[in-house]
């Protein structure tokens, strides 16, 4: 009797083992049946939306950027400012101009030119520049403003590319025709507009 009894035992034993193992067979055959369906059934999934922490990533990374891009084109910038609203940007930059004795409006007008186009390019959620050149490096007087507003960044490229044509068709052409407003004081005013080659 004893001995039925302990075989009893062990075949119930058996019987348990061979249980918690179909149990968990089971369980990992009905979690893989429903992941395959979720991941099958993905028409239904909202896609993720950017969290505020993402959003404050994102704007830091283009600031970084930008910031970047700033002191490769302009050695001596001096302030550069980009606020956003509802998903528009505005971009200031204030800057000395590389220049020698002789500053020359045309080049400083074509490096603020192209300066615009290739930010827009990488960048098109500006919709306005504004730019401040500074003279004297220790005064850093405002001399001259220009700004290209929203009208003209949407005319931005073609405009860029109308004066590329320009030069390179040898015709008389002017960076100028970029911006929206240029504002000069009594100093800017003076510069030559061309590089004569003098």
């Amino acid at each position: 009797m004893v001995k039925n009894a302990c075989e009893s035992y062990n075949t119930f034993r058996e019987v348990l083992t061979t249980i918690k193992i179909y149990s968990k067979f089971l369980v990992m055959f009905s979690l893989c049946f429903v992941a395959l369906t979720g991941c099958a059934n993905t028409d239904n999934v909202a896609a993720p939306t950017p969290t505020a922490e993402t959003e404050r990533i994102q704007g830091d990374w283009i600031r970084k950027k930008l910031d970047d891009y700033t002191n490769i084109m302009f050695r001596f910038a001096e302030r550069l400012e980009i606020t956003e609203n509802e998903n528009e940007y505005s971009l200031v930059l204030s800057f000395v101009p590389e220049v020698g004795s002789a500053p020359v409006k045309e080049l400083i007008y074509q490096s603020m030119a192209e300066y615009a186009w290739s930010i827009h390019q990488f960048f098109p959620e500006v919709t306005r520049y504004e730019f401040h050149v500074l003279w004297d490096d220790r005064s850093k007087d405002d001399v001259m403003q220009a700004l290209i507003d929203e009208e003209g960044v949407n005319e931005l490229n073609n405009n860029y590319y109308s004066v590329k044509m320009d030069q390179r068709g040898e015709l008389e052409a002017s960076w100028r025709k970029v911006f929206s407003n240029i504002t000069e004081n009594e100093i800017s005013q003076k510069w030559h507009d061309k590089d004569t080659g003098a």
